[in-house]
């Protein structure tokens, strides 16, 4: 116990390290490119906090993003700005979200949806550098918000970073899990990381289905351990962890309202049990808001569960070897090998039987034999 705690004295302060780096580097905090990574002490913390406050790994790699910086003129707004405004108007309608609201803090909140991104049509129609050049321009709109809101000499204990929510709905296997892609998308992705360190503040994929870890496993090899351990990977849209992290459920439906309005899919609707529940409190509370009670009335955003779709059966009748059993039960189609006459008959009885047991009619649809 003595002597961890004398090790602990002789430890340097996150302020000794800042001016370390500082020294290490020759900067002051006032230049360009330290202004809009945060100035001082935040410019120098993030790269400290990256590089478990190694200081010489870290001025390593602060002077490497000073060139990046200024390789791609990320200081100089008016350097290329034609040929620059030309790359963002042509890559904008492809990028899947944007900065819809902001929360208690400063943390912006950005919501991104992948439904109608075609990753394939993106590769054909847009280079990586182009897609890199958006990219860029996208973080120091961001970086930009961040130092508003945090104001400047703020450290990292009180910095509000972003929220990135990235709505998964309407994603396929066979569209979006494109591996050339995927792999543009890493490339770009990390210069974020590499060059804006310790920025993400908390990341949720929401309506995430089971097929995507292997994206997600494509993607997590390339960031730092510390920003993956800020990705919350959920099944629903969020859930109480979301809605208390924006500030209630009232917060929630105004992201959903400000990303449907930039042409995102609609907020998903409300369970039955979880519109019962949630009518249940409130007229037990008298007004009272919402709590963030377990079951289907939580705080966060319910989730479109397979009662709340119609359920639609097919039974086909059929006509020799080649008949075929069709069941429908909400999540699309499932074909049954093909069955002799006799197997099609009982299997036939026994699926209509399930179906009547839970009080609903199966129809039975002729099928026209081959000529």
């Amino acid at each position: 116990g003595t002597a961890s705690a004398a090790a602990s004295a002789m430890a340097p302060t996150m302020d000794e390290l800042v001016r370390q780096l500082q020294e290490a580097t020759g900067l002051s905090g006032e230049e360009p490119s330290t202004c809009a990574l945060g100035g001082k002490p935040r410019a120098f913390e993030r790269f400290l906090i990256a590089h478990k406050l190694d200081v010489r790994a870290a001025a390593a790699a602060l002077r490497d993003t000073l060139r990046f910086r200024a390789e791609h003129s990320l200081d100089d707004s008016g350097a290329g700005s034609h040929a620059r405004k030309m790359v963002l108007a042509k890559v904008a309608p492809h990028w899947p979200g944007g900065l819809v609201t902001s929360i208690a803090g400063g943390s912006g909140v950005y919501y991104f949806g992948y439904g109608p991104l075609r990753p394939r049509k993106l590769m054909r129609d847009i280079s990586e550098s182009e897609l890199r050049t958006f990219y860029l321009h996208f973080v120091e709109g961001m970086l930009a918000h961040m130092n508003a809101a945090n104001g400047r000499a703020c450290p990292t204990e009180r910095w509000a970073g972003p929220v990135e929510v990235h709505d998964l709905r309407g994603i396929s296997l066979s569209t979006h899990f494109y591996p050339p892609g995927l792999a543009m998308l890493a490339r770009v992705l990390s210069l974020g990381q590499r060059h804006v360190p310790d920025n993400l503040r908390k990341a949720y994929f929401i309506f995430a289905p089971r097929w995507f870890s292997a994206s997600w496993g494509v993607i997590r090899r390339v960031l730092h351990e510390d920003i993956a351990a800020r990705i919350e990977i959920r099944s629903d849209g969020g859930g109480d962890s979301l809605a208390a992290l924006l500030g209630g459920q009232g917060r929630v439906e105004e992201m959903w309202r400000e990303a449907e309005a930039r042409g995102s899919p609609p907020a998903p609707p409300p369970c039955p049990a979880a519109t019962e529940s949630r009518s249940k409190r409130e007229e037990d509370s008298s007004g009272a808001g919402a709590g963030g009670g377990g079951g289907g009335g939580g705080a966060g955003v319910p989730l479109q569960t397979s009662e709340a779709r119609p359920r639609r059966f097919t039974l086909p009748v059929g006509r020799g070897d080649g008949a075929l059993v069709h069941r429908g039960a909400g999540r699309g189609a499932r074909v049954a090998r093909p069955l002799r006459r006799r197997a099609v008959a009982r299997a036939r009885g026994r699926v209509a039987d399930r179906f009547r047991r839970d009080g609903e009619q199966p129809r039975v649809c002729e099928r026209q034999p081959r000529r």
